[in-house]
């Protein structure tokens, strides 16, 4: 069995879409399990904790998957390093009792490349993009060793032939296409912890696990996407911003956060009267998109208490109205909604586009898809809002 642990539930999207992409079995759970064959991910939410609760965390999971005899483990990662990526690599290699870390973040698909130990977005410094503007771990530089801050092991940055193996500690190597991906890959032997975004996940999968590749059973897509739908646009990148500009011009129902729900003291009689104000939406239009709007608030703790006034509010509409389709962007935002839920195992069904993956709940069917905030919303949404095919 191999297991891949995300430190946000998108990226444990992205895993399981590139498991249905190369045709390998794919659980997908928040928690530890045995499975027969395939791939076991494993979503979890710190990212949104503390520095020392997220190393708790993960050193939890990685003894129960010790326990469990797991062989192969990769640690999925923000592609351009937000979260406590070293400190959570560093729990896990020690109960696993490995030195090796290969940590490669880079992801050609979306442009994410290492170059000279610099990361790029799309040809531009990692601090001159709207990650610079990221309200949790706002990217203040572009060079690696100023991303990850592992606590003892040394970080390791460049070119990487292969030869001479690994050196101890945390090796993140240069890295602009598949190709060199591919060959990184070919180089993770069992001394080593591997680790990073979903295109290098796939490029291992491809590269070691070639036999597993097409052994999942052939299903034709019986789950169109049809019914009512609620899209929780939880994230403040420029692309969720496109979106709803787009959605408002096509006549869709979109539903901002209140002001009064931007600040920091709770207004109980304003959150009653949104929830009242998104039921109202969904019954008489069926389909409804909720925003926190473009405006930036700042305050103590800010991201935490709009995350979970967005997640009641959508809790409360689900309980009371009922959905057949539940699309979420922003991972905090995604993981605050299923855990008020109790939502905990999903049967992953497509992915739309790469990161974007459609599951449904094992418990009560929704369906439920994932956006990682930084990604486009693909086409399949588009129509099922019935706007213009533009690229948004």
């Amino acid at each position: 069995m191999i297991t891949a642990i995300a430190d946000d539930i998108t990226g444990a999207a992205e895993i399981a879409g590139v498991c249905l992409r190369l045709g390998i079995p794919v659980s997908f759970s928040l928690d530890v399990k045995p499975v027969d064959k395939g791939v076991l991910v494993v979503a979890t939410d710190t990212r949104s904790l503390n520095v020392e609760e997220a190393v708790k965390e993960t050193k939890a999971l990685a003894q129960k998957l010790l326990e469990t005899g797991t062989q192969h483990v990769f640690k999925k990662t923000d592609s351009v390093l937000r979260g406590h990526v070293a400190e959570e690599l560093e729990a896990m290699a020690k109960v696993f009792e490995k030195a090796k870390i290969v940590l490669a973040p880079a992801n050609p698909y979306t442009e994410r490349t290492i170059r000279n130990g610099e990361y790029f977005v799309k040809g531009k410094p990692l601090d001159q993009t709207d990650f610079s503007d990221d309200p949790e771990f706002p990217a203040s530089s572009s060079l690696i060793r100023k991303l990850v801050h592992p606590a003892e092991l040394p970080v390791h940055i460049g070119d990487f032939s292969g030869e001479g193996g690994w050196q101890k500690g945390i090796s993140i190597p240069d890295s602009a296409n598949m190709d060199d991906l591919t060959a990184l890959a070919g180089h993770i032997d069992d001394e080593v912890v591997p680790a990073g975004s979903g295109a290098f996940f796939e490029a291992y999968l491809r590269t070691n696990f070639e036999h597993l590749c097409g052994t999942a059973p052939q299903q034709e897509n019986n789950h169109p996407m049809e019914g009512d739908g609620l899209l929780v646009a939880g994230s403040n990148h420029f692309q969720t911003h496109d979106f709803i500009k787009n959605a408002l011009a096509n006549g869709i129902k979109v539903c901002e956060m209140p002001k009064m729900l931007k600040i920091q003291e709770i207004h109980h009689g304003k959150l009653g009267d949104w929830i009242t104000d998104v039921k109202f939406l969904l019954q008489n239009f069926g389909k409804v998109i909720l925003t926190l709007g473009k405006i930036q608030v700042r305050f103590d703790n800010c991201s935490h208490i709009l995350k979970e006034r967005m997640a009641y509010t959508v809790v409360r509409a689900i309980q009371e109205h009922g959905i057949q389709e539940l699309l979420v962007s922003g991972g905090a935002t995604v993981y605050a909604i299923i855990s008020k839920l109790n939502w905990r195992e999903f049967v992953p069904l497509e992915e739309l586009s790469p990161g974007v993956v459609r599951l449904r709940e094992q418990s009560t069917g929704c369906y439920l898809t994932i956006k990682p905030g930084s990604y486009d919303w693909p086409d399949e949404i588009i129509s099922f809002f019935d706007m213009a095919c533009d690229r948004v």
